[in-house]
């Protein structure tokens, strides 16, 4: 039986690299403002870097939500029985092929709409304001 192992790592690779970019994309005079007042590392981090960096990074990360989105369908035909396996069981009871399809990519249409939407309104909301 395969594991799903390759996509949670491929997933987990490009959302490390995304937060690092953002991390590494903050303006060196914030950090160096932050500490000449007299803030420690972990507060530095906590109440300068870690809002900056989630503002930064949350378009390219919402586009990866998608993507994860997308390949539980992928993760349902190595291991896991989830929408596409229900929708294939569904398939092989009722032999309404093309419904049971049209309602399967409804439903992940739905989700990432649903996701992508919640992450543009977080996105608009921590922006600074125009």
């Amino acid at each position: 039986m395969r594991r799903p192992w390759p996509v949670v790592l491929n997933t987990g690779a490009y959302t490390a690299e995304i937060f690092r970019t953002a991390l590494l994309s903050l303006p060196r005079g914030l950090i160096e403002a932050s500490q000449a007042c007299g803030l420690s590392v972990w507060s530095t981090f906590r109440h300068v870097k870690f809002p900056l960096a989630v503002r930064q990074a949350l378009p390219a990360y919402s586009s990866e939500v998608a993507i994860i989105v997308k390949e539980s369908s992928l993760a349902s035909t190595i291991t896991v029985l989830e929408i596409t396996g229900y929708a294939k069981r569904l398939m092989s009871e009722t032999f309404a092929i093309m419904d049971i399809f049209i309602i399967t990519s409804a439903f992940y249409l739905m989700m990432n709409v649903i996701s992508l939407t919640s992450l543009k309104l977080i996105e608009r909301k921590l922006s600074f304001g125009k």
